[in-house]
Order: C-alpha cells, then structure tokens, then sequence
C-alpha cells in the first residue's frame, strides 16, 4: 500500500496564483475605475485626460443623470410592485384553493392544465396579447404591463403555493372550538 503525500504547492507557485489573482482583480475593477473618473468631469475634461482623475470634479453629473433616470425608476417600481402583489395574491388563492379543498370536482384536471400552461413559450403569446390590447385601446398603460406577467408567472408560484400549503397541518389552519 502506498501512502500518497500531499503536494505542498512552491512559493513560485503561490506567488504565481495571487499575481494572477490580482491580475484578474485589476481586470475587473478597471472598467469601475474608469467610470466612475468619467462621471465626475464634463466632456472636455474627458477628452483631455481620460485615465486619471483631474479637477475640478463635476459632483453635479450625479444630479443630472438622476432628474433624468427618475422617471424611469419610478416606472420599474410601479409595475413591479403592481406585479409582485397580483402574482401573490393570485397564487396564495389558488394554491390554498388547491391545497385545502380536496373535494372540488375536476381538481387535478384543472391544477394540470394550469402547469400545462407554463410549457407554452412566452413569445408564442406576444402577438395576440398585443393585438387584444390594441384592440381594447390599452397600449401604453400600466395595466398591460402588469397583467400578462402576472398570468405568466402565476402558475409557478401557485405551484409552489400549493406545495406549501399542503405542508402545512389542517390543525393549524382550523379555526378552534
């Protein structure tokens, strides 16, 4: 039987590593770097002296480019909270729907061809979504943004709404006596 030594690694090696370590280290942080010099001059200072930082620094850029990105953020959080709370409300329901009442006729059917719906790609929907809209003259409103995803997204987390409410014991959900 032969016992097999660990390797012990060089100090060539080691140093080998941690150069290449900082090598990639400085790869990555170099794009930051250079953003944010950019950020805090105007265009001329750019054009000038773009790799290192030379005063006066423009702070006021950050001012700026927010009054412009404002809106947008403000845009992102509407439909996206309007989207979070539909799809969990719309889950809980029916997952607690079908977690609970194992009497309701036609309950496996209906749970499967909800999943069946995750199978369909979400660009095969594109076009008739759009046309239903135009149709209904709701382009450019936040309903639109906000209901094709929740129907998009709801059969998942109605699944995993299921799962979790089975998990929990019937005991716990019974009002007491």
């Amino acid at each position: 039987m032969v016992i097999m030594k660990p390797k012990t690694k060089t100090k060539a090696g080691q140093a080998a590593v941690v150069l290449g370590t900082l090598l990639l280290l400085i790869l990555t942080l170099f794009p930051f770097y250079l953003m944010f010099n950019s950020s805090i001059k105007y265009n001329m200072q750019i054009v000038s002296n773009l790799w290192f930082p030379s005063p006066p620094f423009h702070f006021d850029n950050y001012i700026n480019a927010f009054g412009q990105v404002f809106p947008y953020m403000v845009n992102s959080i509407l439909t996206t909270s309007g989207i979070v709370v539909g799809v969990v409300i719309v889950s809980t329901l029916a997952g607690y729907t079908f977690a609970r009442f194992r009497n309701m006729p036609g309950r496996n059917f209906l749970f499967f061809l909800i999943l069946a719906f995750m199978m369909v790609p979400a660009f095969l929907v594109l076009m008739p979504q759009f046309m239903v809209a135009s149709r209904l003259n709701m382009l450019n409103t936040y309903i639109v943004q906000i209901l094709p995803p929740i129907g998009a997204l709801a059969p998942m987390s109605m699944f995993l709404s299921r799962t979790f409410f089975e998990g929990i014991p019937y005991s716990l959900l019974k009002p007491p006596a």
